[in-house]
C-alpha cells in the first residue's frame, strides 16, 4: 500500500474499531493515551471527508492490492459491482443523495436500509470513476486537504473542480450508460463496457 499507492503506514499497525465519534474519543484517551483536549479535536476531525468516497476508496485500494498480488482483478470487481447494484434499484430511488450520505451517520443509514454489499459496491464504483477521471494523487490530495480545512464542500470543489451535487449528476449519467435499468427511462437492455469487458 505504501509503495504502490503512496499511502503512509507505520511499521506496525493496530486496529481499533469504535461505534461512533464519542466512543472514538474515549478510545483515544483510554487506548492511545491522548489528552482529553486533543482527543476531542481528533474525534471532531475524523470522518470529515465524504464517507461514501472514503469507503469506496478503501474498497478500490483493497481490490487493487489483490490485483497486484495476482489474486483478483479490478475489472472483475467492477463487473461484480455493476451486477450487484443492478438488482438493488432502491439504491437510486430519489437519486444518490450524496450530500446526506457524505457523513458517517448518513452512510450508515444508507447501507443499513439498502444492504451493505450493494451500497459498498456503489461506493466502489463512484470512487473508481473519480479515480479514473481525476487520478489517485488527486483523491489522496483531497483527503489530505482536511488537515488544513474542515470545509467538506470547499475541499471537494477545490480537489475535483466541481461540487458534490455536480459530481452526483455526472455520476447518475455515468451509471445510466454503464448500468442501465437502475435509472428511470433507461433502455430495457444495456451493454456494459467496463475495462474492456462487455456483458449483455
Amino acid at each position: 500500500m505504501t509503495k504502490n499507492f503512496g499511502l503512509a503506514l507505520p511499521d506496525r499497525v493496530t486496529v481499533y474499531v469504535y461505534a461512533g465519534r464519542r466512543p472514538f474519543e474515549r478510545g483515544l484517551i483510554q487506548d492511545a493515551r491522548v489528552s482529553p483536549v486533543l482527543a476531542a479535536k481528533l474525534s471532531d476531525v475524523a470522518g470529515r471527508g465524504e464517507q461514501w468516497l472514503a469507503e469506496g476508496m478503501a474498497e478500490w485500494v483493497a481490490f487493487s492490492t489483490l490485483e497486484r498480488l495476482g489474486l483478483d482483478t479490478l475489472s472483475s470487481r467492477r463487473l461484480a459491482a455493476v451486477s450487484g447494484i443492478r438488482n438493488h434499484a432502491s439504491l437510486l430511488q430519489g437519486g444518490l443523495a450524496l450530500e446526506a450520505r457524505g457523513t458517517p451517520p448518513g452512510f450508515t443509514r444508507w447501507h443499513v436500509r439498502d444492504g451493505s454489499l450493494p451500497t459498498y459496491q456503489l461506493a466502489f464504483l463512484m470512487a473508481d470513476h473519480l479515480i479514473a477521471r481525476q487520478g489517485l494523487d488527486t483523491v489522496r490530495g483531497y483527503f489530505a486537504s482536511f488537515a488544513q480545512s474542515s470545509d467538506r464542500h470547499a475541499n471537494f470543489r477545490h480537489a475535483f473542480g466541481e461540487s458534490i451535487s455536480e459530481f452526483e449528476s455526472g455520476m447518475l449519467t455515468h451509471l445510466n450508460v454503464t448500468v442501465g435499468l437502475l435509472v428511470p427511462g433507461a433502455p430495457a437492455e444495456t451493454t456494459l463496457a467496463i475495462a474492456g469487458a462487455s456483458v449483455h
